[in-house]
């Protein structure tokens, strides 16, 4: 039989294999509450936690309510990066770069729904696809009028959203922009760009806060939207930090983004041992006011399964009737066994079609040999697929994504021993910084194409670089315009000081660092059979990578240690004036003068003064 079947859920795929009994109750709830929003606008927001183990189906949950909603919900996927805090600015981000994905079965987006929806007078939800294509069609002056409509709609909705038109009114307008000019719009209003070439910041926090305000009160009555945060288990943390300020960003968006669902994805363990406990009090209220829990597949359930997964697989070249290629015996063993996940079932069909025990047995005599051989193997696929993804990327000239960056290059560099890496984000901009005893780095990731957004990433890493070492990662393939006169301005600044360093990225070193950060997330979410962090470390080799040699030898260059801050000198007090001479002085001078005249002149005719 051919393995056409992957052991992890794709949330994205249309392959999608589903037995709508197992865990009904879970994806109910949430359908459920979809449908109250899309009655009433006004339904408060609401966050549920949904628990299960690795395996269980978590991740399944959203591409079932995908599959399933349609174009009915505004399904969000997001995923905390290890190491890097999840803010506002990143929720928006990522909502608007979905919005931009086909919806399944159609030619449309999301965004394309909501907007005719609004344009349309609320009637773009019946034909969608004719409502937009009137829209284009419409003249200038009565396309002005519908928005100048649509934007009074949103804000009786939301009025306190009123000193945001501006945003709204450039989300509704999308649509009559050139292709170009839709996209770098886009790119403002996620929060990513500066709008102009006269603007150096992107959105401020509070117009980050209004556009999710408006999209949330925009999707209500259309397709309701939903925040889908999986893998919390990258939460995890020696300190509270990242938890505490995960549920400060849960407590914000249930706060003041009206008409939302946030639907948080975790394992069991980890959310009753590392996330609840470490919550305040009010974040426990607003981040877990539901908690619904994924139970085992039952006996019918678990041969449903078997039984769709066989049928795939009998498609692309199997002959075996079911339960070919499982025995009679593993048949029974597999749906009577305790604790059984739709993961191990699949595990264990997949190992029967490939020749193997379907009930794995502990072997003693097995070599570490082939314990390496396996973890190479896990490592080479996934390197394999992030290459592909890369070469797509390349040729649409896309920018890899900082955070997934960001999260593979601490993974790699935490692997050195005696290193120690924080990860903050400022804004837009994600940096690192990386300690060993008596030395310090900061590594700033700059990966925009915009000039203006460029140029203060490198004001922020000249100020930075007067007082420790820096260094500014960005893709090779993206070298800096030298038409860009103020960028190369500021660059020739950044790299005149000492402490300044540029590493850029080769292809291959990049597609390492998002393989690395995949993998180690899969292994803390339990999704990885077997598979150790210090295992994938020892086959992945990260302190052999270029970047990784770099950015260690930079950090204990000696020449270019740590510069000291340089202290103004102390203040002293000010220097009083003289007094002015009075006319006694004035006298005094005068006499002076005249006697020192007079000894000259006596001196000079050789007469002695008596």
């Amino acid at each position: 039989m051919s393995l056409a079947i992957g052991l992890q859920s794709a949330p994205f795929s249309d392959d999608f294999i589903d037995v709508t009994a197992l865990n009904a109750h879970v994806s109910s709830a949430i359908v459920e509450r979809i449908e109250q929003i899309r009655r009433s606008t006004k339904t408060p927001s609401r966050a549920l936690a949904i628990l299960g183990p690795a395996g269980g189906g978590k991740t399944h949950v959203f591409a079932r309510l995908r599959q399933g909603e349609g174009p009915r919900a505004t399904l969000i996927l997001l995923r905390p990066y290890f190491g890097i805090n999840v803010g506002p600015r990143d929720v928006l981000a990522t909502i608007i770069d979905q919005l931009c994905l086909p919806v399944r079965g159609t030619e449309l987006t999301p965004l394309d729904l909501l907007v005719s929806h609004w344009l349309a007078d609320g009637e773009g939800g019946v034909f969608p696809s004719a409502s937009i294509e009137q829209m284009r069609s419409l003249d200038g002056e009565t396309r002005a009028r519908r928005v100048d409509d649509a934007v009074a709609s949103v804000i009786s909705q939301l009025p306190e959203a009123a000193p945001a038109t501006h945003l709204l009114r450039s989300l509704l307008s999308l649509d009559v922009r050139d292709r170009g000019h839709h996209w770098a719009e886009l790119a403002w209003l996620s929060g990513r760009e500066p709008r102009t070439v006269d603007d150096t910041t992107p959105l401020g926090e509070a117009d980050v806060m209004q556009m999710l305000r408006l999209l949330s009160t925009m999707a209500a009555p259309v397709a309701p939207l939903v925040l889908v945060f999986d893998q919390l288990e990258n939460l995890a943390s020696d300190d509270d930090a990242r938890v505490r300020g995960y549920g400060n960003l849960i407590g914000e968006l249930i706060d003041t983004v009206p008409s939302l669902t946030i639907v948080q994805l975790a394992l069991t363990s980890e959310w009753l041992q590392s996330i609840e406990p470490r919550l305040s009090l009010p974040q426990k209220t607003r981040v877990a006011s539901e908690v619904l829990v994924l139970e085992s597949p039952s006996r019918s359930e678990r041969e449903q399964l078997l039984r769709a997964w066989h049928k795939r697989l009998a498609a692309n070249g199997g002959r075996k009737r079911f339960p070919g290629p499982l025995t009679a015996v593993d048949l029974e063993t597999l749906l009577d066994a305790p604790g059984m996940t739709p993961r191990l079932l699949l595990a264990a069909l997949l190992r029967a079609a490939s020749g193997k025990p379907a009930i794995a047995v502990v072997d003693e005599t097995t070599t570490p040999r082939s314990e390496d051989d396996r973890v190479q193997a896990v490592w080479t696929n996934e390197l394999a697929r992030v290459r592909v993804e890369l070469g797509s990327k390349v040729e649409s000239g896309v920018p890899v994504e900082i955070a997934q960056l960001a999260e593979g290059l601490s993974e790699a560099l935490v692997s050195v021993p005696s290193f120690e890496v924080d990860s903050r984000v400022e804004r837009e901009r994600i940096s690192m910084s990386v300690r060993s005893p008596g030395h310090e780095i900061v590594v700033l990731f700059v990966a925009s194409l915009h000039h203006a957004s460029v140029a203060g990433a490198l004001n922020r890493a000249t100020e930075l670089a007067q007082i420790t070492k820096v260094v500014i990662v960005r893709e090779k393939r993206f070298e800096l315009p030298r038409t860009w006169e103020t960028v190369d301005e500021r660059r020739a600044a950044f790299e005149r000081l000492p402490n300044s360093r540029w590493l850029w990225l080769e292809q291959e070193d990049a597609a390492r660092c998002l393989a690395l950060g995949r993998l180690m997330s899969q292994s803390r979410a339990k999704r990885l059979d077997d598979v150790t962090k210090e295992q994938l470390l020892e086959i992945a080799k990260p302190r052999d990578w270029h970047c990784v040699n770099a950015i260690t030898l930079w950090l204990t260059d000696v020449p270019r240690g740590r510069l000291e801050r340089v202290e103004p000198p102390p203040k002293q007090a000010p220097i009083e004036p003289p007094a002015p001479p009075s006319v006694r002085d004035w006298m005094r001078m005068g006499r002076s003068i005249a006697k020192r005249y007079v000894e000259e002149l006596r001196a000079n005719f050789g007469r002695k003064p008596k």
